[in-house]
């Protein structure tokens, strides 16, 4: 009974701790995707990389440790006191220009969200509806629908914490450094009570008519709800041997922000190097408890 009861426990145990499938909602993600996964992966190994004067400052610790005698350990250690004061001042600092970065960051995730919507937005057409007699006797009544594969809706499900983690993000990713944004501006078509070939209206007319005779036919003609032009300015961040890749806006005003902002986090993204200040002895006669250790050191 004691082994039946610990066989069904282990059996109760393994069901109950199958790991959870990772999510893989990224491994095809789409060039919009990648553009700014890849800046928050930069942005990240940039703003986590150790200080530059690290490495010094563990030398300078080594030395005072080992050092031989009293005052080759305080001239050691007041060097390691300066790194130490430099590394923490700097720290201090770069906590605005990481806080600064990572705000553009996500001004950057904000505009791409919004080309997303209009993306499908401006693809999305009215379905036509053959001619149907109107005088019959019966009420005509024709759904006005979108035409197939224009949605309007996204169907993506990559983030960019996932994308930052996923071992796998398919093939565009080779492409990012060359992806030149191209801005277009989504407006709405403004329409016209005529008959326009292309646009979307309503038709009371003649039979195998166009819309230009009078007639008792009703029918629903196929067509864009949107136009698209090229934006004020027309790209964001210039790249060498560029790739375009089309983004969408909603006026010349959200196309300027997208374009400064691309070209500064594009900057921010190609300077690895987090700001830092020179940290040498001979330049620090400013630092009041520099020069204390010194002269501790001095007459130990």
């Amino acid at each position: 009974m004691a082994t039946t009861q610990l066989c069904l426990l282990v059996a109760v145990a393994t069901i109950t701790f199958v790991p959870a499938a990772a999510e893989d909602n990224c491994t095809a993600a789409t060039h919009k995707e990648i553009y700014v996964g890849e800046l928050q992966k930069k942005l990240a190994n940039k703003h986590t990389a150790d200080h530059a004067l690290k490495a010094q400052l563990i030398k300078a610790q080594l030395i005072a440790a080992l050092a031989a005698t009293t005052q080759q350990k305080l001239q050691a250690q007041g060097i390691v006191n300066l790194y130490r004061r430099c590394i923490e001042r700097e720290t201090i600092a770069n906590r605005k220009a990481t806080v600064e970065d990572l705000t553009k960051l996500a001004d950057m995730a904000l505009h791409f969200g919004r080309h997303d919507a209009l993306k499908h937005q401006q693809a999305t057409a009215v379905k036509p509806v053959a001619e149907q007699q109107a005088n019959t006797g019966s009420a005509v009544v024709k759904a006005i629908t979108l035409k197939g594969g224009t949605p309007g809706l996204t169907s993506s499900r990559c983030h960019i914490k996932e994308y930052s983690k996923a071992t796998k993000t398919g093939d565009n990713h080779q492409h990012w450094a060359k992806q030149q944004l191209t801005l277009k501006k989504v407006e709405a078509v403004a329409g016209a009570d005529r008959s326009t070939q292309n646009a979307a209206r309503f038709c009371v007319r003649a039979q195998n008519n166009e819309c230009t005779q009078q007639g008792a036919y009703v029918s629903i003609h196929g067509g864009k709800l949107s136009t698209t032009t090229a934006a004020n300015p027309p790209t964001g961040a210039k790249k060498k041997s560029p790739a375009d890749l089309t983004i969408f806006v909603g006026s010349d005003e959200k196309a300027q922000q997208f374009a400064v902002l691309d070209t500064e986090l594009m900057q921010a993204a190609r300077n690895q190097e987090p700001p830092s200040t020179s940290c040498n002895p001979h330049e620090q006669l400013e630092d009041l408890e520099f020069l204390e250790d010194a002269a501790a050191a001095a007459d130990p």
